[in-house]
């Protein structure tokens, strides 16, 4: 192969060096370097969310929520997140929020469902039966909310 003009001289006659390899109990191979497993945040309970509402509202429709929780954690099964936490994880996280922020035992149940009518073979109609006319509608404006998010 011809030498280009803008090759650079290399220096003739002499040895490429190398760093001598040595082992060392110090050294160890990247692949065999044990990665800390990311810490999984416990899921909340069912009786720490009623604990959550009861709290602020000592009225809360205690059988309401426990349904939501109950069909929730059914319909998510054993689905994962590319993270590898529980899909349940999410709408938990948001039910909790919600906790913080006082929220009303529909928006709640709301909450818990979110992910169900998008990710599981529940439908508008099952919720609405289920949870009544009120629930699923927000389930459905949360939904619409998300795709609203991805398209934006």
């Amino acid at each position: 192969m011809p030498r280009l003009p803008i090759d650079l001289p290399r220096m003739q006659n002499q040895p490429r060096t190398r760093a001598p390899v040595t082992s060392s109990p110090d050294l160890v191979p990247l692949e065999l370097e044990a990665v800390p497993a990311k810490p999984r945040k416990r899921l909340m309970r069912q009786y720490e969310l009623i604990d959550r509402v009861k709290q602020y509202n000592p009225n809360a429709n205690e059988e309401l929520l426990n349904r939501a929780y109950v069909y929730a954690m059914r319909a998510h099964g054993e689905q994962k997140r590319a993270s590898g936490d529980p899909y349940i994880s999410h709408p938990l996280e948001v039910a909790a929020i919600l906790t913080e922020l006082k929220l009303d035992d529909a928006t709640i149940a709301a909450a818990l469902l979110h992910d169900t009518i998008e990710d599981t073979d529940a439908t508008r109609a099952e919720i609405d039966r289920t949870f009544g006319h009120e629930i699923g509608l927000l389930v459905e404006g949360l939904t619409k909310l998300k795709r609203l998010e991805l398209v934006s």
